[in-house]
C-alpha cells in the first residue's frame, strides 16, 4: 500500500504545548512498510496534542455506560486542563472500569527470578543493529506477580524519552504501579525517527524485546499491549498484524497501515481513534487499518454507538476480541478522552 505524498503542515501552539512542524513523506508498503506521514509531538513532556476535548459522559464498552462509566476525563490541554485528563480518575464519580477483566494471569518463565532488570535504558541486537529501549519497572516490583506489559510507541520526530515524559500516553499514572512499560527507540533512516519497519525489522525488534522480558521479568503473557500516536499508531497496527498471537490488544491513535501489515487472520482486540479532519494521516488511511482488523476479528459492518465520545463498537466480532473505533472532530491529534478510554479498554482483559 503506498502512503500518499502529504504537504507541509504548520502546527500552532495550543496552551502549553509547543508543537514541531509536521513534515510529510511518501513511501511504499513493500512488505516492510513505507514511511509514515509527518507527526507533531510535544516539547514540554505533555501528551501529543490532545485537542479533541474532554469526554464528559459515559465511555466505551461496558455495562451502564461502559469503560470509566459516567466519568469525565478531567481536562482538555487546549483549554488549560491536564494532559490526558490526569486531573480526574477512571471512575468519574461512582463508576468503575468495567468489562471482562479479572482473568487468571499467565506468568512468564521469568517469574520468581530475583536477579531482574530495573528501570533504565537498555540495548539489544537486532540483525546486526544496536537497538535501544527504555524499561519502566514499578517500584515495589514483586518477581512472583505476573505484570501486564505495555509498549508505548513514539511519533515521527519523537523518541522514547518523549513517551516516558508523557507517562506512556497517560497510562502509567492510571496503572498505579501495576504494569510494566517499555518505550522503544525508532530508527532514523531518513534522518528523523520513526517506524518504517523495513523488511519487518521493527517487528522483530519488538519480538526480541518481548522474548527478553518474558525470560527476565514476571510478565503476564495474556496481557501484553501496544499503543502509539501517528507513526507510533501505524506501528501499533503493524504489531497487531504480525504479533497478534503474543499481544492481547492494540490502541493506535491516528494510525494507518503505512508501517506494513503482514498477511494473517489471527484476531486481536482493537481500540482506535482518528480525527476526521486529519491533514497528516487522512481519515481514509485510518479507516483502512480499522477495516483490516474488522476482517481479522470476524466483525460485521454494523456498529452501535457507545458512550458519548463518538465511539462505536462493531458487532459480530470474535467474542474475545472486540473492536472499538472513535472518530472525533479534529486534526492530527489525540483526543482528550483517549487515556481514560484506552486504560479502561486494556484493563478489561
Amino acid at each position: 500500500m503506498a502512503s500518499p505524498s502529504l504537504p507541509l503542515r504548520p502546527w500552532v501552539t495550543l496552551s502549553s504545548f509547543a508543537l514541531v512542524g509536521a513534515i510529510a513523506c511518501s513511501g511504499t508498503d513493500d512488505g516492510g512498510g513505507g514511511g509514515g506521514g509527518g507527526d507533531a509531538g510535544p516539547t514540554g513532556g505533555g501528551a501529543p496534542v490532545a485537542t479533541g476535548g474532554a469526554g464528559t459522559g459515559g465511555a466505551v464498552l461496558g455495562s451502564g455506560g461502559g469503560f470509566a462509566s459516567g466519568g469525565s476525563t478531567g481536562g482538555d490541554p487546549s483549554t488549560g486542563g491536564a494532559p490526558f485528563g490526569s486531573g480526574g480518575d477512571d471512575s468519574g464519580g461512582g463508576g468503575s472500569d468495567s468489562g471482562s477483566g479479572g482473568g487468571t494471569p499467565v506468568g512468564s518463565p521469568g517469574c520468581g527470578a530475583m536477579d531482574h532488570p530495573t528501570s533504565g535504558k537498555y540495548t539489544i541486537q537486532v540483525n546486526g543493529k544496536t537497538r535501544e529501549y527504555t524499561l519502566d519497572v514499578p517500584n515495589g516490583y514483586d518477581p512472583n506477580t505476573p505484570y501486564p506489559l505495555t509498549f508505548g510507541l513514539h511519533w515521527r520526530y519523537g523518541n522514547s524519552g518523549d513517551v516516558v515524559n508523557n507517562g506512556y500516553y497517560g497510562l502509567k499514572q492510571r496503572a498505579g504501579g501495576g504494569m510494566i512499560f517499555v518505550s522503544p527507540e525508532g530508527l532514523t533512516p531518513d534522518g528523523v525517527s520513526g517506524w518504517a519497519n523495513t523488511g519487518g525489522e521493527d517487528v522483530e525488534f519488538v519480538a526480541l524485546m518481548l522474548d527478553r522480558f518474558e525470560q527476565e521479568l514476571c510478565i503476564d503473557t495474556e496481557r501484553v499491549f501496544a499503543t502509539g500516536f501517528s507513526y507510533g499508531g501505524m506501528f501499533s497496527n503493524a504489531i497487531g498484524c504480525a504479533l497478534a498471537d503474543r499481544f492481547r490488544a492494540i490502541a493506535p491513535y491516528a494510525g494507518s497501515l503505512w508501517s506494513g501489515c503482514v498477511a494473517g487472520a489471527t484476531p486481536i482486540a482493537y481500540f482506535g481513534t482518528h480525527g476526521v479532519q486529519d491533514s497528516v494521516v487522512p481519515i481514509s488511511a485510518g479507516r483502512d487499518a480499522r477495516d483490516e482488523f474488522l476482517s481479522r476479528n470476524g466483525c460485521s459492518s454494523s456498529s452501535s454507538p457507545v458512550g458519548s465520545n463518538g465511539c462505536v463498537r462493531y458487532e459480530g466480532c470474535d467474542a474475545d476480541n472486540p473492536l472499538v473505533w472513535c472518530e472525533f472532530t479534529g486534526d492530527h491529534t489525540t483526543p482528550g478522552f483517549a487515556a481514560d478510554e484506552v486504560w479502561a479498554f486494556f484493563s478489561s482483559f
